[in-house]
């Protein structure tokens, strides 16, 4: 059976006491089977035998395991208390002596359990020897063996109540248990305190998981949206040149053409003659403008779209832009109005580029407007100047509000007998915008048409940037 538990230093830390119990028991029932001895010698002997081997172990074990004095004085009285009872069941002490012998070894049990003192211990031994020896001589040959038996078995009681009594020391044992209870709790903390280490690392990795999940998802739409973006760019890239291959072969077509006539009929009257020119000269600007466009698009594409920059008079820039689309307004049965008063401040922008970018505006409102008016206005919103193109036409869907703006997008059917165009003009105008720090935007007008508004800087409040930069 386990002898005890010892700590980390290798000192006893507790002994098991129902070894004890099973000692005493053992002590008892040798004493008795010296009556039953006469017929069973063999039980007796076998008896001692495993009493002598429990009693030396528990001594060995006592003496190496620990270092305190208590236990070795323990150890060394249970030694000679079982000497005195092995001597005595030898026979080498007289009779009276076993019944001194065992009160011997119970007291020492219960001096070295510290259930007596050593001073009432020792009283008490001796107090019993002399009771038990005086009993032992007056009693002298007057028992009888069933007598004796039966006294054997109530000492065998006894024996086991004073063994479970004195042997079995619950403080000590709550104070172990108590240990072993902390030890536990110390280990359970730390297995705790490692679980959730554990557990939020875990989720800490759940965490990392679905960010790069959701990472991914967004990275694979946005590359679904890049690729969608470059089918459409490679589509409207190929009916970008089929309308280009389109608009140039269109007005050569016609300065051909008229071209030829005028060379085969040289005698046509002037007023025919007349006509066929201001086609050709027609014509021959328009084949002009898509040229422009084509490499405006490829200086802006390359980054090298230059601009320069200088305080512009707006209405003055309106006016001269106006008065070119005068005469096509007239065609048309349209009216161009614009009423920009003339206290506005000057505008920071390049005076070509800017022109360029009102000339494509109402180039596509003649395009798309076949009955009504095309209005321009101007005002101050915001520390900016907000320039706005009106038409009456046919408008555009609201969905394309931002489309329209995109290169060579077409934004639907003009009027007829207009040109249908490359779809580069609002695109440069886009950029021409940014480029000067402003921007473009579309919207379909109250009642039908277009609202075309663009921004631009103010002179002298981007000198005056110009100059808290410097």
């Amino acid at each position: 059976m386990p002898l005890g538990l010892a700590d980390a230093r290798q000192r006893l830390a507790y002994i098991n006491q129902y070894r004890e119990l099973v000692l005493g028991v053992l002590f008892i029932l040798l004493l008795s089977s010296r009556v039953l001895g006469r017929h069973l010698p063999d039980i007796a002997l076998v008896l001692f035998g495993v009493w002598f081997l429990l009693a030396c172990g528990f001594v060995q074990i006592g003496v190496r395991a620990s270092s305190e004095r208590r236990l070795y004085w323990t150890a060394g009285l249970y030694f000679l208390a079982e000497l005195a009872l092995i001597t005595a069941i030898a026979d080498c002490l007289p009779a009276g002596f076993h019944w001194l012998a065992l009160l011997f070894y119970v007291v020492t049990i219960l001096h070295a359990n510290m259930v007596l003192p050593r001073r009432l211990a020792l009283l008490l031994a001796a107090l019993a020897a002399a009771g038990f020896a005086f009993l032992v001589g007056v009693g002298a040959g007057l028992l009888q063996p069933p007598v004796a038996i039966v006294a054997m078995v109530a000492l065998v009681i006894v024996g086991v109540l004073v063994f479970v009594i004195a042997g079995l020391s619950m403080a000590q044992f709550s104070r172990m248990l108590r240990r072993q209870t902390e030890a536990l709790q110390a280990v359970n903390h730390r297995l705790q305190a490692t679980t959730e280490e554990l557990r939020m690392h875990r989720d800490h990795l759940e965490d990392l998981v679905r960010e790069r999940t959701v990472d991914l998802e967004h990275a694979t739409q946005d590359l679904r949206g890049i690729n969608a973006d470059l089918r459409r760019l490679n589509e409207l890239k190929s009916s970008f040149l089929a309308n280009v291959s389109h608009e140039l072969r269109t007005p050569l077509t016609s300065i051909r053409s008229f071209s030829e006539l005028l060379l085969h009929y040289p005698d046509e009257d002037p007023a025919t003659r007349a006509e066929f020119l201001s086609i050709i000269s027609n014509e021959s600007d328009r084949l002009m403008r898509l040229i422009d466009e084509v490499l405006d698009l490829a200086k802006i594409e390359a980054g090298h779209l230059q601009l320069h920059p200088q305080p512009v008079a707006l209405p003055e820039l309106v006016h001269e832009t106006s008065e070119l689309f005068q005469i096509l307004a007239m065609q048309q049965g349209l009216e161009l109005r614009y009423a920009l008063p003339d206290d506005l401040p000057r505008v920071w922008a390049d005076p070509d580029r800017l022109r360029q970018v009102f000339t494509n505006l109402l180039s596509n409102a003649f395009k798309f407007t076949a009955a009504g008016r095309i209005e321009i206005t101007a005002a101050l919103q915001k520390g900016e100047m907000l320039i706005t193109v009106a038409d009456t036409g046919a408008g555009f869907p609201p969905g394309d509000a931002e489309r329209i703006f995109d290169k060579f997008h077409q934004r639907g059917e003009a009027v007829a007998g207009k040109p249908v165009g490359a779809g580069l003009g609002l695109a440069i105008c886009r950029e021409i915008c940014q480029h000067h720090g402003g921007r473009i935007w579309a919207a379909p007008r109250p009642g039908g048409g277009s609202l075309f508004h663009f921004t631009l800087p103010l002179a002298h409040v981007r000198a005056a940037a110009t100059v808290a930069g410097a």
